[in-house]
């Protein structure tokens, strides 16, 4: 209960999970370690359907994406395939593998980014070099670039933005797939430091990017031009994606809550 947080039921499942939890119409939607996409109950936590997806022999670790339109709900499994399925029912609307299925090893190492669902349109990127643009309503792929990044890009109007793992911030056109920029995001570091840094997320506000890192540092830079503006510290350890919320910056690290205006 929200208001009390007194338990209202609990119920256990065969496996464990490893996604998102979504809740549309007063159901809840996740995706189990064997990549089955599982429909329960906000009422009392009842199956209410389940759709099976191929699983790859090695678990991920990285979270499972899943979005959620008016009638439908996508995600993507561990080897990389995307799945729509009707919200009431779990029928199949339509499935794309972005990975050699017939080819284990491609996908038992297999990271993706988080889905982004906007314009009728599903953004979605991995650390096998592949950005994909795919058509919500049919699946088909509209376009694929070359860029090598797990972390969630964000659209904006027309811009998509996304930082892969060499650490630049890339701004592509979303119809196109066309690079528009892509701006290097560690000049002011000594090698030795860019070598250890790794980027864990970031968010778009105010007309300039928050980009948080594996050690502690937060980066921010104009989406104007993509250039680091100012760098700071925020202790040693990493940092969680951050997000914001009444224009105040949460970043969540060391088992505490980070609020930044």
């Amino acid at each position: 209960d929200l208001n009390t947080g007194k338990l209202k039921w609990k119920k256990k499942h065969t496996n464990s999970f490893n996604s998102q939890i979504k809740v549309k119409n007063k159901n809840i939607f996740l995706v189990d370690t064997d990549d089955n996409l599982i429909c329960l109950s906000t009422i009392d936590g009842s199956l209410i359907w389940n759709f099976k997806t191929e699983s790859s022999l090695i678990k991920t670790t990285k979270k499972l994406s899943i979005v959620i339109s008016e009638k439908y709900v996508a995600f993507v499994n561990s080897r990389g395939t995307l799945t729509k399925l009707n919200l009431d029912t779990g029928y199949l609307k339509w499935q794309t593998p972005t990975q050699n299925i017939l080819i284990y090893n491609e996908t038992n190492f297999l990271k993706t980014s988080e889905l982004v669902h906007s314009n009728n349109e599903l953004f979605l990127s991995n650390n096998k070099n592949e950005f994909y643009s795919i058509d919500f309503k049919t699946g088909v792929i509209n376009w694929k670039q070359k860029i090598n990044s797990s972390i969630r890009p964000i659209v904006i109007d027309n811009l998509l933005l996304t930082i892969n793992d060499d650490g630049y911030l890339i701004a592509i056109d979303t119809s196109s797939g066309n690079i528009i920029r892509a701006t290097y995001l560690l000049d002011k570091f000594n090698k030795r430091k860019k070598e250890k840094i790794l980027f864990v997320g970031f968010v778009v506000a105010s007309k300039k990017a928050y980009i948080t890192t594996n050690l502690g540092y937060i980066l921010i830079c104009p989406i104007s031009n993509g250039k680091v503006d100012k760098i700071f510290r925020l202790g040693n350890s990493k940092l969680s994606q951050p997000f914001v919320v009444n224009n105040k910056l949460y970043i969540i690290k060391d088992n505490s809550i980070s609020i930044l205006n």
